[in-house]
C-alpha cells in the first residue's frame, strides 16, 4: 500500500513518474488530510529551515536524508498550523459579529497546488504547459493555452477549473462562479464536480449569501469525507 504523505516532497518536486504522480493526484483530491499536508508544505518548510541552524551537525547530517526532512516538516506544520488557524476562528467567533467575508474566504480558498518546474528539455503537452505558466503566475499566458484544450479532451474539465482560478486571481469572480457552474453540471468526474461545488460554496460566502453557500454544504458536504473536519467545524459556525 503506498504511504502517499512521504511521497509529498517528491510530488512538490516534481521527481515522481507520471504513474505515481497520477495515483497522487487522484488521492489527492480525494482525501482532505493529504490535500491540507500538501498545502502546508511549503510554509512548513520555511518554519522548519529557519529552525535548522539550531540543530547539532549530526542532527544536520539526518536532515539530508529526503524523508527525515519531510517527517520533521510534517510534525512542525501539524503543530504550528492549526494553532494559527484556530485562533484566527476563535478570534472571528468572540466578535459575535457578522462574519467577514472576505476573511473567510481568503481562509477556506484553495489554489491549484503548484509543483517545481519542469526542466525545458522534456516535451510538454498543452496542458501541462498551460499548468507550468499558472504555476508561475504568468496567469494570461496560461490563459491562453488552457482555452486551447477542446471540450473533447479527457482533461477538459481541469482546464476550466484553471481558468475558474485564473478569473479568481484576476478577482472576476463571477466568471469564476459561472465556470465552476459549468463543471459541476457537465463534468462525468464526481471529483471534479465536488471541487467545482466546493468553490461555488465558498464564493457565495465571499459574497454573504449565507443561504446558498449552506444549500451547497447540507447537499454536498455535511454527510461526505471530502472535506476534513476541520472545515465542517468551521462552516458550522457559519451556518449555526
Amino acid at each position: 500500500m503506498i504511504d502517499f504523505y512521504e511521497l509529498i516532497e517528491d510530488y512538490i518536486e516534481n521527481k515522481l513518474t507520471s504513474g505515481d504522480k497520477e495515483r497522487f493526484e487522484n488521492e489527492l483530491r480525494s482525501n482532505p488530510k493529504l490535500r491540507e499536508a500538501v498545502e502546508n508544505y511549503p510554509l512548513a518548510k520555511k518554519i522548519s529551515a529557519s529552525l535548522i541552524e539550531f540543530e547539532t551537525r549530526n542532527q544536520l547530517k539526518e536532515l539530508q536524508s529526503k524523508k527525515s526532512l519531510g517527517f520533521r516538516i510534517m510534525r512542525i506544520a501539524a503543530i504550528l498550523i492549526p494553532i494559527i488557524v484556530a485562533s484566527y476562528w476563535i478570534y472571528l467567533e468572540n466578535k459575535k459579529q457578522s462574519y467577514d467575508s472576505e476573511l473567510i474566504f481568503a481562509d477556506l480558498y484553495h489554489k491549484p497546488i503548484a509543483v517545481s518546474s519542469r526542466s525545458e528539455e522534456v516535451s510538454l503537452s498543452t496542458l501541462d504547459t498551460a499548468i507550468l505558466l499558472f504555476d508561475n503566475k504568468k496567469y494570461n499566458d496560461a490563459k491562453i493555452y488552457f482555452e486551447k484544450i477542446d471540450s473533447s479532451h479527457e482533461k477538459f474539465a481541469r482546464a476550466l477549473y484553471y481558468l475558474a482560478h485564473i478569473e479568481i486571481e484576476s478577482k472576476n469572480f463571477e466568471k469564476a462562479k459561472k465556470i465552476f457552474l459549468e463543471i459541476s453540471k457537465n463534468s462525468n468526474n464526481e471529483l471534479d464536480k465536488k471541487e467545482a461545488i466546493y468553490n461555488l460554496m465558498i464564493l457565495s460566502l465571499k459574497n454573504s449569501n449565507i443561504n446558498e453557500a449552506r444549500n451547497y454544504y447540507n447537499d454536498n458536504f455535511k454527510d461526505s469525507n471530502y472535506i476534513g473536519e476541520e472545515t465542517k467545524n468551521k462552516l458550522s459556525r457559519i451556518f449555526k
